[in-house]
């Protein structure tokens, strides 16, 4: 739910201007998965209940989900409720993926410039400034310059590379 809110604020940037009556829908629909999951905040889908075959991804903590969508409604309606959850602050991971999606929030904070998000735009900058330098500090530790230690290979570790390596190419 909190997804479709953060990718329908960012559907509603990217058509305003190519087509306002789709844009507007998406802003819609944004909007009204954000005030499902503010009503329900400890609503997760249980184990068990839809796997096709390929394996759960499970979320237990939502704080991250709830942040990134904060940010894209902010950015896109300048809404001031919507400001209200966004605590960067409160992020810790230097990590972004399936279900760690609170730098998602920052990298739109850090490069959609409006008004109302000037003073969120620099925090998320240095937040960003300082994930790509811890990154960069790793890389130089590791034989074959990943951005990531010998204890973050995991499966699907391209994956965790190649985000790492999109923080580091945003910032520098």
């Amino acid at each position: 739910t909190l997804n479709v809110a953060a990718t329908g604020a960012q559907c509603y940037r990217l058509f305003k201007d190519i087509d306002a009556t789709f844009a507007n829908k998406c802003l819609q629909v944004a909007e009204r998965a954000w005030e499902a999951a503010k009503r329900n905040p400890n609503e997760i889908l249980p184990e068990g209940v839809y796997n096709t075959g390929s394996g759960e991804y499970g979320d237990t903590k939502l704080g991250d989900e709830f942040q990134w969508a904060a940010a894209e409604l902010y950015i896109s309606t300048g809404k001031q409720h919507y400001a209200n959850d966004i605590n960067l602050g409160s992020l810790t991971s230097t990590d972004y993926n399936w279900q760690d999606t609170g730098l998602a929030g920052v990298m739109s904070l850090a490069t959609v410039p409006t008004n109302h998000t000037a003073g969120l735009m620099a925090e998320a900058r240095q937040k960003l400034q300082g994930i790509a330098d811890h990154r960069v500090n790793i890389s130089n530790t590791q034989g074959y310059l990943t951005p990531i230690n010998e204890n973050e290979f995991i499966w699907g570790s391209n994956n965790v590379i190649a985000n790492d390596l999109s923080v580091i190419g945003l910032v520098y």
